[in-house]
């Protein structure tokens, strides 16, 4: 099976083709105003797609009569394939000859139940052959009903589904009694349906969604696609929308900026006046300007941008996209200039970095600016801290046994030794940052270059990394846990897989993966993890 897709769009540039791959586990997304041809250029990438290319349009139906599945395996195979098949038509770009008998829903939800069967079958042969190892490790994979309703909390919606014993799908909101889904709201239902077609679709497919954020409000459109991409790492997206946050949020990924197309007689589309953008910052401000109409809350991170930033930070910091810099300085510049920006108005800016023996006075003006100085700035820094770790400790004793000290006592052995074995990498590596910080506020103003005088910056690297080796030194003889994890990029020793293995996890995408579930899972789990960034989130939430 091929590790991407590739696409050819014919451009109104000299009659030149865009050649754009898809890899596995990235997404492509397609921005710009309406009636620039964006759904006919998603129509043109499924039909190249196969097989393996899933469309979901921007006209498609939301509404069902009922959630009770109403056919049998055969037919729902039956019936994906010939939906599948008509998407593959020009004319399903503006129609869709499947709306009756809700036949779509119906294939979802069919999927949705059928890979909860499996699951409870493969359990209950394992016990049948008496191992009751394979059963446990079975039982320890989410469900897709749970999945679903983890991906529906951090995309901050209050309902939950479950199944009921005839197989139909029910939601319950904020705690409320079993209801037919078919009664949810329109972003509600539109929201689950997107969930379970995604959720539901085979390993290895390009996923074309047209309009993700159609009747969903922009605060669970953002978290719900950032979720669902990072969920389904095993398939290829390509995402039309109108809003250019989507893009922004996703860091490096590829945005083709459509600016118009060559229409033909009976609405086929000749060519487009199309653009391949590596990076959306590079969106020019005119298209922008024509698709944001509402004002918008980010938080800019120190640090590099990973996929397990975005369903952290959404579950702390919901209705905020987060945008990571790439040290100190950029973030205190982002935060500013959007501040001081009267044309970005419909942004609110806050900055997170690390603390790093910053002074009082430092601390105090940044706050200012609006950049909050925490202990707590990197993902590895929430998902191992110590508090964290201990609940993660005693939710696991609580479903499979076992003894919350010696979990977090094995854990810390595998920290110290780690950080013992790589300290002299470790400090080298925690200098050369801070030392990049404080160049860049050495370096000369206006003022020192009209004065012409010598600007000299210099540094005993030699006795800061001594310094900063002995304070590693320090922390391993205190036990502390905390100051190495805060201060330390402990994801270059190997300790994360030694953490997740002390917690029974083969490995630290699990390990991080059970933090991220009991976060969504346990009020107060969240609250612990929203106080280490010291009134931050409340002041997000209450602009």
């Amino acid at each position: 099976m091929a590790n991407s897709f590739q696409y050819s769009v014919p451009t109104m540039a000299n009659g030149e083709a865009l050649s754009i791959e898809v890899p596995i586990g990235e997404c492509l997304f397609v921005v710009g105003p309406n009636g620039v041809g964006k759904s006919a250029l998603l129509q043109r990438f499924d039909a190249a797609g196969g097989e393996r290319s899933m469309r979901l349009s921007g006209h498609r139906m939301i509404w069902f009569q009922t959630s009770q599945v109403q056919m049998t395996a055969g037919v729902a195979r039956n019936t994906e394939g010939s939906f599948r098949g008509y998407d593959k038509d020009p004319s399903s770009r503006w129609r869709d000859n499947t709306y009756s008998d809700n036949v779509r829903s119906n294939v979802y939800f069919f999927k949705l139940v059928e890979a909860v069967q499996v699951r409870a079958r493969r359990i209950a042969s394992a016990v049948d052959a008496g191992d009751l190892g394979l059963a446990q490790t079975v039982a320890l994979e989410p469900s897709a009903i749970h999945k679903l309703n983890v991906l529906l909390h951090r995309s901050n919606l209050s309902i939950q589904v479950q199944q009921g014993e005839d197989g139909a799908i029910f939601a319950s909101k904020d705690g409320s009694k079993p209801y037919d889904a078919s009664m949810l709201s329109d972003g509600e239902r539109s929201a689950l349906l997107l969930l379970a077609a995604v959720l539901t679709c085979a390993s290895g497919s390009v996923i074309i969604i047209d309009e993700p954020e159609r009747h969903i409000h922009r605060s669970i459109a953002a978290p719900l696609m950032l979720s669902l991409i990072a969920e389904r790492s095993d398939c290829s997206f390509i995402v039309a929308t109108h809003d250019i946050a989507l893009p922004i949020e996703c860091g490096d990924s590829p945005v083709l900026l459509v600016r118009g197309c060559d229409m033909q007689e009976h609405g086929h589309v000749r060519a487009w006046d199309a653009d391949l953008i590596l990076s959306a910052n590079h969106v020019d401000e005119g298209v922008r300007l024509s698709i944001l109409c509402s004002r918008r809350k980010m938080v800019f991170v120190e640090g590099t941008h990973s996929s397990r930033d975005i369903p952290l930070y959404g579950l702390i910091f919901p209705n905020a996209s987060i945008v990571s810099k790439e040290s100190c300085r950029a973030v205190e510049q982002a935060v500013t200039g959007i501040r001081e920006s009267a044309d970005l108005h419909w942004i609110k800016a806050w900055g997170i970095v690390d603390e790093d023996r910053r002074s009082q006075e430092d601390a105090d003006r940044l706050r200012k600016k609006g950049v909050h100085v925490v202990p707590a700035y990197s993902v590895e820094s929430i998902y191992y801290h110590p508090v964290v770790q201990k609940m993660l400790a005693e939710r696991v004793v609580k479903f499979m046994g076992g003894d919350v000290d010696e979990i977090l006592g094995s854990a810390a052995g595998s920290l110290f030794e780690a950080i013992d074995r790589n300290a002299e990498r470790l400090a080298g590596r925690a200098v050369e940052k801070r030392v990049r910080d404080e160049i860049m506020s050495f370096l000369p103003t206006s003022k020192d270059v009209q004065a012409g005088q010598k600007h000299v910056i210099e540094f005993d690297l030699g006795e800061k990394v001594a310094v900063e080796l002995e304070a590693i030194k320090q922390a391993l003889g205190d036990k502390s846990a905390e100051t190495l994890i805060s201060r330390y990029p402990i994801r270059e020793t190997g300790a994360l897989k030694g953490i997740a293995v002390a917690f029974g996890f083969p490995g630290h995408e699990q390990y991080e993966s059970a933090v991220l579930t009991m976060l969504a899972d346990e009020v107060d789990a969240l609250s612990a993890v929203r106080g280490m960034f010291q009134g931050l989130y409340e002041e997000i939430m209450a602009a």
